[in-house]
C-alpha cells in the first residue's frame, strides 16, 4: 500500500509498528531510507504548542479567556474557533508574519465555526512563547522533549538528510509562515 501511494500521495514515507515497546517493522519507501528526516511542522501545533499551552495554564501563566488580540481569546485559537482564516501568506520575516497576524480581519465571529486555522496557532505560539517567557523550540526541547528522550528540533536541516515534501524542497518546512 505504501508502494502504491509513492509519487501519488506522498514523495516519501516510513513507517513503523511497536508492540510493548519493541520495534516490530520498518519500512522506508520512495525518495527516503530509514534514517531519513521528515518535515512534520504541522505536528508542532498539537504535539508543541497544544500541550505548551496546556502546561502554561496549568502553571497559571495563561488562561483560556487571556486575549492575545482584544476580539480573540486563548481557548478560541485552541479550539480553532478563532474566526481568523485558515491560512494566508503573512509575510517574510517572523516579525511581519506576527503583525500580520494580529491585524487579520476575521472570517467568522470568534466562536462561532470551526475552522482549522495555521493564522490561529501562529498567534498561540506567540501568545505560549510570551507567556512561559522562552520561545516554542526552546520550551519544547526543554519540558517535552527532553524528559520524554526524544531526539527532535526545530530548523532547517541539511538537505541531504531529508526527504522531500512539496517538489524538491528540502531541510526547511515548506509553509512559508512556518518557515
Amino acid at each position: 500500500m505504501l508502494h502504491d501511494a509513492v509519487g501519488r500521495a506522498f514523495p516519501a514515507a516510513q513507517l513503523i509498528a511497536v508492540d510493548h515497546f519493541s520495534l516490530v517493522f520498518e519500512r522506508a519507501v520512495g525518495d527516503c531510507g530509514l534514517e531519513t528526516l521528515f518535515d512534520v511542522a504541522s505536528l508542532t501545533k498539537p504535539l508543541a504548542t497544544t500541550t505548551l499551552a496546556m502546561m502554561a495554564i496549568d502553571e497559571g501563566a495563561l488562561a483560556l479567556d487571556d486575549r492575545p488580540r482584544p476580539d480573540v481569546t486563548v481557548g478560541e485559537l485552541l479550539a480553532h474557533s478563532s474566526g481568523l482564516p485558515a491560512w494566508k501568506r503573512l509575510g517574510d520575516t517572523r516579525a511581519e508574519v506576527l503583525r500580520a497576524v494580529r491585524a487579520e480581519p476575521l472570517e467568522s465571529p470568534p466562536g462561532a465555526v470551526a475552522r482549522y486555522s495555521d493564522l490561529g496557532f501562529i498567534l498561540l505560539g506567540a501568545t505560549v512563547e510570551q507567556a512561559l517567557g522562552e520561545t516554542l523550540d526552546a520550551a519544547f526541547a526543554r519540558r517535552i522533549a527532553q524528559p520524554l528522550g526524544i531526539a527532535t528540533g526545530f530548523g532547517p536541516r541539511d538537505p541531504s538528510m531529508c526527504a522531500p515534501t512539496e517538489g524538491e524542497l528540502r531541510g526547511v518546512v515548506h509553509d512559508e509562515n512556518a518557515r
